[in-house]
């Protein structure tokens, strides 16, 4: 029977949707991903994949580059990695400017996830891994 669409035309979904940040240190480095113009976060997940030994993450999601106040959906300060959060308090909604289509045809728009690490030298890698409810 599949996901029935509800009376108004609509199905909710969720995705997977993933980004790797390469040559991170203790400054933020930004990595777009391309997500749904508008969704709920259900899950954020960045755990560090190469590099020297470290044991802390931080983490921004941002609605454009650069973003501060308003602009940031969620922060995580540093915190011993790998981070997962799965939102058990509530999900986060977002909506950003649509630029362009997803595979299935949904608008979509770019997140910016901004990571950095407790270790100054630029050569990690942390894979960013975002779980989005949204509607088609």
């Amino acid at each position: 029977m599949g996901n029935p669409r509800a009376a108004g035309g609509s199905r909710l979904y969720v995705r997977h949707y993933t980004g790797s940040g390469t040559s991170v240190g203790s400054s933020y480095a930004e990595v777009e991903i391309s997500v749904p113009d508008r969704g709920m976060l259900r899950r954020i997940r960045a755990d560090v994949t190469a590099g020297t030994s470290i044991s802390q993450v931080s983490l921004e999601i941002r609605e454009t580059t650069g973003a501060t106040g308003n602009g940031v959906i969620a922060l995580y300060p540093l915190q011993s990695e790998p981070l997962d959060d799965d939102l058990s308090v509530g999900p986060l909604f977002y909506q950003l400017a649509g630029t362009g289509s997803l595979p299935d045809e949904t608008t979509s728009g770019t997140l910016f996830v901004a990571v950095k690490v407790d270790d100054a030298t630029a050569d990690h890698t942390v894979a960013i891994s975002l779980d989005i409810e949204a509607v088609d």
